[in-house]
């Protein structure tokens, strides 16, 4: 299969080589361009330097004659040394056949020039004046004529850059109609290639728009959509011509089953009736089978039973029992004060010291103007039972469970806090994430149950933190945002079973 995405990427490769071919050929050229550019100014000023260091030497050997001092001889030889160089260069820039004699003798001239100006300096210092003076003709004719070569030089080297510019402003031209004709050929080249791309995938696309609203509109008898090409459009247009089929058994199927259906429904109405008066009779069957007011008239006559008897404390604890399980029936999801969650809670340790004795000692500790806080039903009581059953459960002595309740920023905190057996980090991680099994012993209710139960009563995550380690005890906080809470509400039971 040719995907288009290689489609795309080839015409991309032959657009970049292509242009990158005539920007090449053009950098090439003009660069040859620049250089002989280069190479005529070059020229220019070699032969412009060894005119101006000839005319220097001359002026330093007439000076030097009128005022004899070392310092005219300084800049003499300064100046012979930059025009011998100039001399070397020459050869180097200079490479046309017409004058190649008259660069020659030009060269030699130089180097016959500069040794006779050495020695008229020496026949200056020696005195010889005579000798001097026909030395300083022959210097004069020679710089002369050094000073014309050079001029005719310059003058046949502009001759040749006139033809050279000429020749550049045609080569100019011709890379301007080169430059033109490549973003022509490369704006014609890309709206065809655009043209045949986007009518490649827009073509089926349409064809197959066309088919989807008939088959909106439940026509399922049309042709299928011909595939033109073998790339995702094509694949696309298989598979839809494919899923169009699937569709149509599909509704005819469902046909089928709708006619069977309706047969059936008919056939299971009267079922359904009955299945809804066995259920009802089911439910008051479950709901004979405990009756709370036949619990709580027994409880109280038993606690009656015990004071006539002379059993206070087994009157006492059958009252608190009755307290407790007639607060145990009240739906989790109902909202109550702190005040009343707190009853609840010394109910129910007042009961466990009936079964511990002085193993253990309950310490509560609840800050002033957080009574009123809302909660819900049934919170605090399952984190006490599990200190109970799973913390201090095995200690014989000085077992201490310690409920603080105070407020912090925000938020009021319910701290429980056991001196038992603790956690490991296993157990530990797992109760924080909600999947440790809690005891139900009383309720039914675990720890995740709560948490699960206070996210949802106060909208927000963070509510409870656990710390323990194995042998020191453990610690619960709930947090409570303060003032805060669906009040007036029910809060949505969480089933942790």
């Amino acid at each position: 299969m040719t995907k288009i995405q290689n489609k795309l990427m080839l015409y991309m490769v032959f657009l970049i080589v292509l242009m990158s071919a005539v920007s090449f050929w053009i950098y090439v050229s003009s660069q040859k361009s620049i250089q002989q550019y280069d190479d005529i100014l070059q020229r220019f000023l070699v032969l412009n330097e060894i005119s101006q260091r000839t005319r220097v030497l001359n002026d330093s050997l007439g000076q030097y004659t009128l005022h004899p001092s070392d310092d005219y001889v300084t800049v003499y030889e300064q100046n012979k040394t930059l025009l011998l160089d100039q001399r070397e260069r020459l050869l180097e820039v200079i490479h046309n056949p017409e004058n190649r004699y008259l660069l020659k003798n030009y060269y030699h001239m130089i180097a016959y020039m500069t040794r006779n100006m050495d020695k008229a300096f020496d026949l200056l210092s020696k005195g010889d004046f005579q000798q001097y003076a026909y030395q300083r003709s022959e210097i004069e004719q020679m710089s002369a004529w050094v000073t014309d070569t050079t001029l005719e030089l310059i003058h046949m080297e502009l001759t040749n850059y006139r033809e050279f510019f000429s020749d550049v402003i045609a080569r100019n031209r011709y890379y301007h109609t080169m430059g033109a004709g490549a973003s022509a050929l490369f704006l014609v080249l890309s709206i065809v290639f655009t043209y045949f791309f986007s009518n490649g995938i827009t073509r089926p696309i349409r064809r197959l728009a066309l088919q989807s609203r008939q088959i909106s509109q439940g026509h399922f008898n049309s042709p299928p959509v011909p595939v033109t090409t073998r790339d995702e459009i094509g694949l696309l247009t298989e598979t839809f011509n494919t899923m169009k089929n699937s569709i149509q058994a599909f509704v005819e199927e469902m046909k089928e089953k709708a006619v069977l259906e309706r047969k059936l429904q008919e056939q299971t109405i009267k079922g359904l009736k009955m299945d809804r008066l066995l259920k009802e009779m089911e439910l008051k069957t479950l709901q004979n089978q405990i009756n709370p007011h036949f619990l709580f008239n027994t409880l109280n006559t038993l606690s009656k039973m015990a004071y006539m008897e002379g059993a206070d404390k087994t009157g006492d604890l059958t009252v608190t029992v009755s307290k407790l399980f007639r607060y145990n029936l009240k739906q989790t999801d109902t909202a109550v004060t702190l005040a009343d969650e707190l009853d609840h809670v010394r109910d129910y340790v007042q009961i466990q010291k009936a079964r511990f004795g002085d193993r253990f000692s309950f310490e509560l500790h609840v800050e002033d103007g957080c009574i009123r806080q809302k909660i819900p039903c049934l919170t605090i009581q399952p984190i006490i039972e599990n200190a109970f059953h799973h913390g201090i459960d095995s200690l014989t002595r000085e077992a201490v469970i310690r409920l603080n309740v105070y407020t912090k920023g925000e938020y009021v905190v319910i701290e429980v806090t056991d001196n038992g057996v603790g956690m490991d980090e296993g157990t530990l991680s797992n109760l924080r994430q909600g999947t440790n099994p809690s005891s139900r012993d009383t309720t039914g209710i675990g720890v995740s149950n709560v948490v699960q139960r206070l996210r949802l009563y106060y909208g927000c995550e963070h509510v409870m933190d656990i710390q323990s380690r194995k042998g020191e005890g453990t610690t619960v906080r709930l947090w409570l945002p303060a003032g805060k809470g669906k009040e007036g509400q029910h809060v949505q039971t969480v089933n942790s079973r």
